[in-house]
């Protein structure tokens, strides 16, 4: 009997529930919006100096009012690039250790189910699976089991090919993870419940063991709010304390460009020297997920 109720635990599901912005989370998002669409490039890319360049404009491309082109990173039929292929490859100037990152590919993979574009997915699983998964130069580039699951998934809700064993593929978060690799757990939950309308017991018992740990990260409380109440108000706190109304946040409130990939003990969520302006597309991207 323990073990069947450990097992039915496991298996419970958690929709989305019905979602209303405050007044003040809406000026937020409305001026948000306005000055991150000032600094996109002429493709609608931010962050273009650097090599997340794809994996943080593909998540902005998430929020329905932010428009971009992110096929300009796809350098061939279902190969990418971290930035768009105009500006230098990050791989082979030595910036980067491959010639396109797990993150990036998941926002894409994002980005293109949101934003209906099956045809972009499809280039990728062909490429991916004429290639055993390795999207770019090195193993760095190796799609894992979720992002190969999610992708299938993709396709088959816009319609297309139904890769049927890869779509039963389980999306397990990694429990014993720090800044980055959570990150991208939480990137992979929340667009498993974009797919699907629901996350499982595992999904939000790995939210709330995170939460618990860094408790200041808007991301994890996002999506935690999304599957349980739909009550953003503790989110709404913290945004209200972190991000200014009527400027972009720039070193002088915190030295890393994309902050809810890093841990709340990080050196790199504390001021630092010099006069960086961040774009804050988590923000972009966590208004969309409020959607």
């Amino acid at each position: 009997m323990k073990y069947l109720i450990l097992l039915l635990a496991a298996c419970s599901i958690h929709k989305q529930k019905p979602t209303e912005l405050s007044s003040d989370l809406k000026t937020y998002e409305f001026n948000y919006v306005h000055m991150v669409q000032s600094i996109q490039d002429e493709f609608g890319f931010i962050d273009t100096d650097k090599c997340d360049s794809l994996a943080h404009t593909g998540l902005i491309a998430v929020h329905p009012d932010i428009e971009v082109d992110l096929s300009v990173a796809e350098v061939s039929d279902g190969e990418w690039l971290r930035r768009p292929v105009s500006y230098k490859d990050c791989y082979k100037s030595g910036e980067s250790r491959s010639k396109i990152s797990r993150d990036g590919l998941l926002s894409v993979i994002y980005a293109a189910y949101v934003n209906k574009d099956l045809a972009m997915l499809e280039r990728m699983w062909e490429y991916g699976a004429s290639n055993n998964w390795v999207m770019g130069s090195t193993l760095h580039s190796l799609m894992n089991p979720n992002m190969i699951s999610l992708l299938a998934q993709a396709i088959h809700k816009l319609g297309g090919a139904d890769h049927y064993i890869s779509r039963q593929i389980p999306v397990l978060p990694l429990y014993d993870c720090k800044g980055y690799e959570c990150h991208l757990s939480m990137i992979q939950i929340a667009l498993f419940g974009e797919l699907n309308g629901k996350i499982y017991e595992h999904h939000l018992d790995f939210l709330k063991k995170l939460e618990k740990k860094n408790p200041k990260n808007i991301l994890v409380k996002t999506i935690i709010h999304k599957y349980t109440d739909g009550n953003f108000s503790s989110v709404e706190r913290l945004v209200k304390a972190k991000y200014p109304l009527y400027r972009l946040p720039n070193s002088t409130d915190w030295c890393d460009d994309w902050p809810t990939q890093r841990d709340d003990n990080d050196s790199n969520l504390k001021p630092c020297k010099g006069e960086k302006t961040h774009s804050a597309g988590e923000l972009i991207y966590i208004f969309g997920l409020m959607k």
